[in-house]
């Protein structure tokens, strides 16, 4: 069982060593598959359904500002 992020870091580290054809078991996901292009720098049709986790209120850019505003807010 693997992440998004660890698949992705697993297409990186292949490209980085020349690495001409990778791919994934059959048990594996698109999202997947996706994180993977992504990691050989390949652009995939399906890129539109990544998530932009930059706007998450608790994962984003800005999570670290926006909870310590309300958790001082609430005191």
């Amino acid at each position: 069982m693997s992440t998004r992020g660890e698949i992705r870091e697993f297409g990186v580290k292949a490209k980085e060593l020349g690495v001409q054809f990778v791919g994934l078991c059959c048990g594996s996901s698109p999202y997947l598959l996706r994180s993977l292009c992504n990691g050989l720098g390949k652009q995939c049709r399906s890129d539109s359904y990544n998530i932009d986790i930059s706007a998450h209120f608790k994962f984003g850019d800005n999570a670290l500002e926006i909870n310590q505003e309300n958790y001082f807010d609430n005191e």
